[in-house]
């Protein structure tokens, strides 16, 4: 499950700099399948990070703890999830004076850099140590999948 979440923070913060935003909270979930005749569990949590972000590694490390608290042995989990709120502008926050403001230079280089490498390899090249799993069991499935017509070229109908 940690492997999911840590996916799901990655690719919010990944969508969160291409749009030159920060966050300043995150909300995990974790539900069983409420279909199911076994024992139910539903829960979510939020926490504020510590300064506004889109550093991969600050959001992951606030989803992973998220989730270990909201975490019960027992239970087939069947849903997570992240959630990003508090949206800024990167250098429109304000702090209290002794509080980081925000990611350094060198954070957002690093970044920058990782999310370069991701394009251009393709998504997933340059993975976080969780991620590792090969086989991505809760990986959407998409064999009956419509096709796109209004929103892909490729999938138009072709006219003999």
């Amino acid at each position: 499950m940690l492997a999911a979440v840590t996916g799901f923070a990655t690719r919010a913060a990944e969508k969160i700099r291409g749009e030159d935003r920060v966050a300043g909270q995150l909300s995990a979930f974790l539900s069983t399948n409420r279909f199911s005749d076994g024992p139910r569990y539903s829960n979510s949590a939020s926490q504020r990070l510590p300064y506004p972000s889109s550093d991969t590694r600050v959001l992951v490390e606030s989803a992973s703890t998220l989730i270990t608290q909201l975490w019960r042995d027992g239970f087939r989990f069947n849903k997570a999830g992240v959630m990003l709120m508090d949206f800024r502008e990167p250098s429109k926050s304000q702090c209290d004076m002794f509080d980081r403001t925000g990611d350094s230079e060198r954070d957002q280089a690093l970044m920058t850099a990782l999310d370069r490498i991701n394009q251009i390899g393709g998504s997933g090249t340059v993975k976080f140590a969780r991620q590792t799993q090969l086989v991505q069991p809760w990986a959407m499935r998409r064999e009956h999948l419509s096709p796109a017509f209004t929103t892909r070229w490729s999938d138009l109908p072709r006219a003999r």
